[in-house]
């Protein structure tokens, strides 16, 4: 699909918000409105941007009772029930290609992403602003529109249990997991030298697209995919650390940049991973034991309560790939990230940490 044609989408979906939020609020009345407590399992996957979180959802993406957004639902996921109507019309014949990040991951107009943000979009105050904001008190009216949310998704794709992959949500873990005590969280996380050296590269091929596509910010502020490209935004976490990273990035030190937002989002979920609350809610995945036959995948299927067939392993790679040892940091931020990579190992192998 050309770009010009890839944004037309967009382009009505911008223009036309006023009326499409009429035709939502008119589908909505044909969208049973479940308690959320008739479904048996939510699993939500998160983590940084380039540990592994997009390939753990292709993989459960093949269990057939999971409801999950697709590419074929953007940008109109809250129009969902009209637009599943026609959108196979409109990609057919669009076939698996590689993403543009680099990686071996093939995605398909069926293939599973992080469009759920959409929703937070809508209904967080000042988002485009604070995009991290943290979320851990009861809010009952938000709760309710993302408890219709999901279940208006279900009832489309006709499914029983939500899976999404939204490595924002991190910074709602307690108001999700004080909502949901059920939850089921698969947290991925990565050597710090690995994921920054990967970050670099994608931004970098964000750039480049963005010379090429004329459009193509306009998409990613659209799907609030802030991580990369021109216009990033890094999450404030903690403010000495932001106006860093900012600093930073404007000296095109991507590096040591990249290197304070991963040591800030890992200081923010680390408390979390050790309330003994919680234990039961999260399965630690590191990146590298993201591979073909290794015990960490029926570890994933075993932990979400689903079958791992023969031939979902099959987007994988053969064995191990990931050799951060061959990636030579000289960072001040180095030997702090070290550390909490260290505590995160540790707490995925269940050895007590400080």
């Amino acid at each position: 699909m050309n770009y010009f044609l890839n944004y037309l989408i967009y382009f009505f979906a911008i223009k036309f918000a006023p009326i499409l939020k009429i035709l939502e609020e008119i589908e909505n009345k044909f969208i049973p409105n479940k308690n959320i407590t008739d479904l048996n399992k939510l699993i939500y996957i998160c983590g940084c941007p380039r540990s592994g979180t997009t390939i753990v959802t292709h993989l459960l993406s093949n269990c057939n009772d999971l409801g999950y957004f697709q590419y074929k639902d953007v940008p109109f996921i809250h129009n969902l029930f009209f637009w599943s109507k026609i959108n196979n019309l409109f990609y057919l014949g669009l076939k698996k290609s590689k993403r543009l990040h680099g990686d071996s991951i093939q995605i398909s107009p069926d293939s599973p992403d992080s469009f759920e943000e959409l929703f937070w979009a809508r209904n967080l105050k000042d988002y485009e602003n604070s995009y991290f904001q943290v979320l851990e008190n009861e809010n009952l009216e938000l709760l309710k529109k993302y408890k219709f949310f999901i279940n208006k998704l279900l009832a489309i794709k006709k499914k029983k249990n939500y899976l999404t992959k939204n490595n924002n949500n991190i910074f709602r873990l307690k108001f999700l997991l004080n909502s949901f005590p059920n939850l089921k969280i698969i947290f991925c996380f990565r050597h710090p030298f690995d994921t920054v050296v990967s970050m670099v590269k994608v931004h970098n091929k964000f750039l480049k697209e963005g010379l090429i596509d004329k459009f193509f910010y306009t998409k990613l502020n659209y799907l609030c995919h802030f991580e990369f490209g021109l216009e990033r935004k890094p999450f404030k976490l903690n403010s000495k650390n932001y106006k860093k990273t900012m600093d930073h990035w404007i000296r095109n030190e991507n590096i040591d940049g990249y290197l304070l937002q991963w040591i800030d989002l890992h200081n923010f979920i680390l408390p979390i991973l050790k309330d003994k609350n919680y234990k039961k809610n999260f399965l630690l995945i590191n990146n590298n034991e993201i591979f073909k036959n290794s015990q960490k995948i029926n570890d994933i299927f075993n932990f979400c309560e689903q079958k791992l067939e023969s031939t979902y392993q099959q987007i994988l790679v053969e064995k191990k790939q990931t050799d951060y040892n061959k990636f030579t940091i000289k960072s001040n931020y180095s030997k702090e990230a070290l550390l909490i990579y260290d505590e995160l190992t540790k707490i995925k192998n269940n050895v007590k940490c400080k």
